[in-house]
């Protein structure tokens, strides 16, 4: 549950983010492809996680009863979401740039500068 609630906030806080992170005339396009992102990834971990529990389940269940996924299934997929998620964690450590004594990195800046324009 903890994990739910930890993904409902930054799925609703990612587009914030992104308008203040990109020029005001590419706030459409940065929205689509964070969207587009999420869903093609929850597609993908989803038919991942299914083919994993589908390859692994109960040896000698009765004939006529659906496979039933083993533990072993559940504890690869979170092990792999994990890896997952500790790559995601390194690419962002070590991918977005860092704000510095002189002031925000460039990308931010350009936002801040483009806050106070009134739409056309």
């Amino acid at each position: 549950m903890l994990t739910s609630v930890a993904v409902a906030l930054a799925f609703a806080a990612m587009p914030a983010l992104i308008v203040a992170a990109v020029p005001q005339t590419h706030t459409g396009i940065a929205n689509g492809l964070n969207s587009i992102s999420r869903s093609v990834g929850s597609a993908i971990a989803g038919a991942a996680v299914a083919t994993i529990l589908a390859a692994r389940h109960v040896a000698g269940t009765p004939a006529g009863v659906p496979a039933i996924p083993a533990e072993s299934g559940f504890t690869l997929a979170f092990a792999i979401s994990g890896v997952c998620c500790a790559v995601a964690c390194v690419v962002v450590l070590v991918g977005l740039p860092r704000p510095t004594a002189a002031g925000p990195p460039p990308v931010y800046a350009r936002a801040a500068a483009g806050a106070g324009r009134t739409p056309r």
